[in-house]
């Protein structure tokens, strides 16, 4: 994960009390392990969701975007 709870403290920081994010979810978990929990989903899930929580506890966080990959059956 590129990001760290850190960065979402600093950008909660430099940005007005309004002002919200969207932040998608990571790709590890839409597109490498397809939404497969034996692959580690949740851990990410948890991770990713820990990561963002400044933007949460400030009421910044807007939508949570899923973007999933063409699925081939």
């Amino acid at each position: 994960m590129y990001m760290t709870k850190d960065t979402f403290t600093a950008i909660n920081r430099a940005t007005p009390a309004n002002f919200q994010f969207s932040v998608k979810v990571l790709e590890t978990v839409t597109h490498d392990n397809r939404l497969d929990l034996n692959k580690g989903t949740r851990t990410f899930l948890n991770e990713f969701y820990e990561k963002i929580s400044p933007l949460k506890y400030a009421n910044k966080l807007g939508e949570v975007p899923v973007q999933l990959p063409k699925f081939h059956s």
